[in-house]
Protein backbone atom coordinates (compact mmCIF):
# COMPACT_ATOMS: atom_id res chain seq x y z
CA UNK A 1 0.00 0.00 0.00
CA UNK A 2 2.92 2.32 0.68
CA UNK A 3 4.25 2.00 -2.86
CA UNK A 4 0.92 2.29 -4.64
CA UNK A 5 -0.57 5.24 -2.76
CA UNK A 6 -1.00 8.19 -5.13
CA UNK A 7 1.07 10.40 -2.82
CA UNK A 8 4.01 8.15 -1.88
CA UNK A 9 7.55 8.97 -0.83
CA UNK A 10 9.17 6.82 -3.52
CA UNK A 11 7.70 8.82 -6.40
CA UNK A 12 8.72 12.06 -4.68
CA UNK A 13 12.30 10.89 -4.16
CA UNK A 14 12.62 9.76 -7.77
CA UNK A 15 11.31 13.13 -8.98
CA UNK A 16 13.91 14.92 -6.81
CA UNK A 17 16.84 12.79 -8.00
CA UNK A 18 19.79 14.56 -9.65
CA UNK A 19 19.57 15.03 -13.42
CA UNK A 20 22.20 12.34 -14.23
CA UNK A 21 20.16 9.79 -12.26
CA UNK A 22 16.95 10.87 -14.00
CA UNK A 23 18.60 10.50 -17.42
CA UNK A 24 19.72 6.99 -16.48
CA UNK A 25 16.18 6.14 -15.38
CA UNK A 26 14.84 7.67 -18.61
CA UNK A 27 17.02 5.27 -20.62
CA UNK A 28 16.02 2.31 -18.48
CA UNK A 29 12.26 2.82 -18.83
CA UNK A 30 11.98 4.47 -22.25
CA UNK A 31 11.14 1.11 -23.83
CA UNK A 32 7.86 0.91 -21.90
CA UNK A 33 6.69 4.54 -21.89
CA UNK A 34 7.16 7.74 -23.85
CA UNK A 35 7.33 9.68 -20.59
CA UNK A 36 9.56 7.70 -18.21
CA UNK A 37 9.67 10.49 -15.63
CA UNK A 38 5.92 10.09 -15.10
CA UNK A 39 6.22 6.35 -14.45
CA UNK A 40 5.00 5.48 -10.95
CA UNK A 41 7.26 3.60 -8.53
CA UNK A 42 5.02 0.54 -8.47
CA UNK A 43 5.13 0.38 -12.28
CA UNK A 44 8.93 0.58 -12.19
CA UNK A 45 9.24 -2.40 -9.88
CA UNK A 46 6.75 -4.41 -11.94
CA UNK A 47 8.74 -3.53 -15.09
CA UNK A 48 11.91 -4.73 -13.38
CA UNK A 49 10.40 -8.10 -12.50
CA UNK A 50 11.85 -10.70 -14.85
CA UNK A 51 9.35 -11.92 -17.45
CA UNK A 52 9.51 -15.51 -16.21
CA UNK A 53 8.34 -14.40 -12.77
CA UNK A 54 5.46 -12.34 -14.18
CA UNK A 55 4.19 -15.12 -16.43
CA UNK A 56 4.50 -18.22 -14.25
CA UNK A 57 3.11 -19.43 -10.98
CA UNK A 58 6.47 -20.23 -9.44
CA UNK A 59 7.17 -20.23 -5.72
CA UNK A 60 9.59 -17.34 -6.14
CA UNK A 61 8.46 -13.91 -5.03
CA UNK A 62 8.02 -11.26 -7.70
CA UNK A 63 10.03 -8.06 -7.38
CA UNK A 64 7.03 -6.10 -6.02
CA UNK A 65 6.51 -8.81 -3.41
CA UNK A 66 10.21 -8.71 -2.49
CA UNK A 67 10.08 -4.93 -2.05
CA UNK A 68 6.99 -5.20 0.13
CA UNK A 69 8.60 -7.92 2.24
CA UNK A 70 11.73 -5.77 2.73
CA UNK A 71 9.59 -2.78 3.77
CA UNK A 72 7.63 -4.84 6.27
CA UNK A 73 10.83 -6.35 7.69
CA UNK A 74 12.32 -2.88 8.08
CA UNK A 75 9.24 -1.73 9.96
CA UNK A 76 9.36 -4.66 12.36
CA UNK A 77 13.07 -4.59 13.19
Amino acid sequence: MIAVHEDNLFDKLIAQAPEPVLRKLDRRYSAITLEPRKLRFIDRIVADTPRRERSTTRAALSLPQQVMMALFLALTS
